[in-house]
């Protein structure tokens, strides 16, 4: 009998809840995900289900994604989750600002599901 490999865990955060909709039908069959509405629900969600990678809009009400990056990459228990930025509205060399604030990645909206995952098979290796 072969053992099961565990499935890694997802967490996409975004105020928007077409989009999260969206994003987990097309990442489902292959990650486990749990979604959160805004900021301040993504960090609890990943202090406690301590996901693989997490996909962030920038823009959320509240608590913004940078300050919750910035708080996963700061955090030595959480540090190695893998994070991918994601905006609509960015400044050119945007993308870079974000990388310089710790996420592992930027992935520009709108983007399509295969650059999705492709982009978490990278960061969750599999």
């Amino acid at each position: 009998m072969m053992a099961m490999i565990p499935r890694k865990r997802v967490l996409i955060a975004d105020d928007e809840s077409d989009l999260r909709v969206l994003l987990r039908e097309t990442i489902r069959d292959r990650y486990d995900v749990c979604e959160a509405a805004d900021g301040g629900e993504a960090i609890r969600l990943a202090a406690a289900l301590r996901p693989d990678a997490v996909v962030l809009d920038i823009h959320m009400p509240g608590t913004d994604g940078l300050t919750v990056c910035r708080w996963l990459k700061t955090n030595p228990p959480l540090a190695t989750i893998r994070v991918i930025l994601t905006s609509r509205r960015i400044a050119p060399g945007g993308d870079e600002a974000c990388l310089d604030l710790g996420a592992d990645y930027f992935l520009p909206k709108p983007f399509t599901p295969p650059a999705l995952r492709q982009l978490l098979q990278i960061a969750c290796r599999g």
